[in-house]
């Protein structure tokens, strides 16, 4: 079977650069250059979790291929290699160099990138085997580069800082830059050479700035300065007197207002349930409809004893269900004046989109919660939830804890991984005698039921990760691991449109997703109680 994935590349120490070419006006240029991926470096996490890493360039490393937008049009380039793909000069790092195409597609692109909003390089792989290690890396040895991607998030977050320029020019393929012309190797200083010049920079500040009175510790000292000195040292001290003071506050037309560049978005922290479950994972290649196999029978009664020799086994069925999900859409569209992203700063489109990236992240984070709620199966007799009394230990709570990881155990083969809790819930086990690991000098508190801190919000009840998870209502709990179900998506995209006669742009960030594929509902299991 063949894979197709994308990865994202960069081992820590890439370094991204760009030359000025011939035949732009205004010095600019349309090329985009970084590191495309490495040869013996693991891949930041695919689509589908897996890390990957190449043992060497693709099968077709000297095809120049063509350049797309986030991997979304599979066959509508923006742009195309400068250059094939051939190993840098360390032996491992493989450059990457594409020129963008004087399309509008194009354009948008190399504002996206200028702003900051596009952050790295993806390259597209097929292959058709790999061996997977110990750590999870699967290991290719052949392969075939499908296309290379101007991505928004890359799987490093050191793969952000494209270095970047436009022009409306055609810019031909090859660097018309002399090599004289070139800025000179510049070698940096050490590390005791770079604290020398910042202690020189220090003292000479440290001497510059201070008074020229500071040097006597009372008036008398002064005085006595004053009337033995020379004439020119009596001049100086009585200039002292007479300096003006300039400060910011007299001065507020040379003082230019300063903003802050970055905005926390903290979207890591925004999918907390989806993360439990292994993160997202890539939407089917195509349709509007996804499907998965999936198998609830009883194991437990499909073997049975040869009572004698020659005796008929028992017969059984074995159903594999299917089960089947419609691929929805959301999003949220703004309009922005051509002034607004030509004059902001910082960059009102790239705060824009890491708004809307942080809307996104709540809203399927809300759709996974409501679909696990749905399809998770309740503990049986046992599934109500017992009370979690503040200041005492939540025995009985933990016990039905204990209980449902072995339910999740006989239905996936594996105990349960993680617990999800209601705000209710989480707000009583953070009020329960569940002492803080952090006051137990780093090695934990012995027979304890559990532990929890307030400053990470965590909770771990007997071994177990309790997460708080937002959406979820009520006083309830669900018990899974992370191979009972998954949230697939297409992740938050952008589209742009100009508005000629507004002087405006239209800019959406939407994306495709399905609730929740569950593969075994039996694993996913759920307590409740009525409050």
């Amino acid at each position: 079977m063949t894979h197709r994935v994308s990865l994202s590349f960069l081992p820590k120490g890439a370094a991204f650069s760009a030359a000025a070419e011939d035949g732009a006006a205004d010095g600019s240029l349309r090329h985009i250059e970084g590191t495309a991926f490495a040869v013996g470096t693991p891949s930041g996490p695919s689509a589908d979790g897996a890390r990957y890493q190449f043992a060497g360039l693709p099968d077709n490393a000297d095809e120049l291929l063509d350049v797309v937008n986030e991997h979304d049009g599979w066959s509508d380039p923006i742009g195309r290699l400068a250059a094939p793909f051939a190993l840098g000069e360390d032996g491992a790092l493989v450059p990457g160099r594409v020129r963008i195409f004087d399309t509008q597609a194009g354009r948008d692109v190399l504002t996206l990138a200028a702003e900051g909003v596009k952050g790295g390089f993806s390259v597209a792989a097929a292959f058709d085997e790999f061996d997977e290690d110990e750590a999870g890396v699967r290991h290719v040895n052949a392969w075939s580069a499908i296309h290379l991607g101007v991505v928004r998030s890359p799987a490093f977050t050191e793969s952000r800082g494209l270095t970047l320029a436009a022009s409306a020019a055609t810019t031909p393929e090859r660097n018309t830059m002399p090599p004289e012309a070139l800025p000179p190797v510049v070698e940096l200083p050490t590390i005791a050479e770079l604290a020398a010049q910042v202690e020189a920079h220090q003292a000479s500040a440290s001497r510059a700035n201070v008074h020229p009175l500071a040097q006597f510790s009372s008036h008398a000292d002064f005085w006595k300065a004053f009337q033995e000195g020379e004439e020119s040292d009596r001049q100086r001290l009585a200039a002292a007197f007479a300096l003006g003071s300039q400060v910011t506050t007299n001065n507020p037309g040379v003082m230019l207002p300063t903003w802050r560049t970055g905005l926390v978005a903290n979207l890591d922290k925004r999918r907390p349930v989806i993360q439990a479950f292994g993160g997202s994972i890539g939407l089917v290649d195509s349709g509007l409809t996804s499907s998965w196999p999936f198998y609830d029978g009883d194991l437990d009664a499909m073997v049975a004893e040869q009572v004698a020799q020659f005796t008929q086994l028992t017969g059984v069925r074995i159903d594999i269900k299917q089960a089947t999900a419609g691929i929805k859409t959301a999003g949220v569209a703004s309009e922005m004046s051509y002034q607004l992203l030509l004059r902001s700063s910082p960059s009102y489109l790239a705060m824009h989109n890491q708004i809307t990236d942080a809307a996104w992240y709540r809203f399927t984070e809300a759709v996974f919660e409501a679909a696990i709620a749905a399809a998770s199966t309740e503990l049986g007799t046992g599934s109500t939830l017992p009370a979690i009394a503040a200041g005492a230990k939540p025995t009985a709570f933990n016990g039905k804890i204990f209980e449902a990881s072995m339910a999740v155990e006989d239905a996936t083969g594996a105990p349960a991984e993680f617990v999800l809790c209601s705000d209710t819930i989480f707000k009583e086990l953070g009020a329960a005698d569940l002492p803080n690991p952090e006051n137990s000098n780093g090695g934990g508190t012995p027979n304890a039921t559990g532990s929890s801190t307030a400053s990470k919000l965590r909770v771990n009840v007997n071994g177990l990760e309790h997460i708080r998870a937002p959406f979820l209502t009520g006083a309830q709990v669900i018990v899974s691991n992370s191979t009972a179900a998954k949230f697939a998506e297409s992740g938050a995209m952008t589209a742009t449109q100009d508005q000629i006669t507004k002087l405006g742009q239209e800019v959406a960030t939407w994306g495709m997703y399905v609730p929740a594929e569950v593969y075994c509902p039996a694993g996913v299991v759920r307590l409740d109680r009525t409050v």
